[in-house]
């Protein structure tokens, strides 16, 4: 989702650093989840995650099959299966989840919506949302 996404970039970033020679980060970078919103809504009215995704997606023949992040596991060993792939399952589902702190009761906290800044966000990221068929979060 989205939301999910901005929360995890924003965590990511604050544990790892920002590279100010990266555009984006240069200007978006912010030590508040709601600043690091307001900069992503200011410089990418239109959504980073829409954005991001449509320069993926838009090029090049017709994708068949999107697995989510909120589903990994499952939807890799679907597109697997599909794709007639060998593969153990059961490593697949032994891999230890990674790049999850920002659910982590001290990220989780400092990465909380306002109920103006989600219904911005989600306004400006609306293409993906519905894209992908993601509900919308409510407060």
């Amino acid at each position: 989702h989205p939301c999910s996404w901005y929360q995890s970039f924003w965590s990511w970033k604050m544990r790892t650093g920002w590279q100010m020679d990266k555009p984006f980060d240069a200007c978006c970078r912010s030590d508040t989840f709601t600043g690091f919103l307001e900069q992503c809504l200011e410089h990418l009215p239109h959504g980073m995650v829409s954005t991001m995704y449509e320069k993926f997606l838009d090029k090049g023949p017709p994708i068949d099959y999107i697995g989510r992040y909120e589903n990994l596991i499952d939807d890799l060993i679907l597109a697997l299966s599909c794709a007639g792939e060998e593969f153990s399952e059961q490593a697949i589902r032994a891999m230890p989840p990674e790049n999850q702190a920002y659910r982590l009761p001290e990220w989780r906290e400092r990465c909380r919506y306002t109920p103006e800044l989600l219904e911005r966000v989600q306004e400006a990221d609306k293409r993906a949302i519905e894209r992908f068929g993601y509900e919308y979060w409510t407060m």
